[in-house]
């Protein structure tokens, strides 16, 4: 990761942190409606006609650096994973795990995913991941007999 990159990651942190929670219009008047942003569409909507004092409205001004959108935090483009084969194709050292991978399949590749030196990003504690999911297929074959 280059110098560039770096900076350009601390700057969309900052920018991120400045920017305000954009909720939906009326949103606590009508418990149905949620919080999650819809754009405005009333003719004598306030919002929609950007006065003061009826919230923030999105905007392009809120966005992040182009060369770091759709990055992790760390600087990692973060391709998903299906199988082992995909794992080995990687060009980068990190990626996600697909949710629709079942448990035998996903602590093989977790496992070779620690001998390429690969980060899964998706599963905090690799090593503890593998140890729990073990004990437990252990605990149910022996409640299963």
């Amino acid at each position: 990761m280059s110098q560039d990159t770096k900076s350009l990651l601390k700057l969309r942190k900052e920018i991120k942190d400045r920017k305000p929670l954009f909720k939906r219009q009326d949103y606590p008047k009508k418990k149905a409606l949620g919080e999650k942003w819809r754009r405005p569409a009333g003719i004598h909507s306030k919002r929609r006609r950007k006065f003061r004092g009826a919230g923030p409205y999105v905007g392009m001004g809120y966005g992040s650096p182009r060369l770091v959108r759709g990055l992790t935090p760390e600087g990692f483009k973060g391709t998903i994973v299906h199988s082992l084969d995909d794992l080995k194709k990687l060009t980068e050292k990190a990626a996600y795990l697909a949710a629709t991978v079942g448990t035998k399949k996903k602590i093989a590749i977790l496992e070779e995913a620690k001998k390429l030196g690969i980060r899964i990003l998706n599963i905090k504690n690799a090593d503890n991941y593998i140890r729990e999911v073990k004990d437990k297929l252990k605990s149910n074959k022996e409640t299963a007999i």
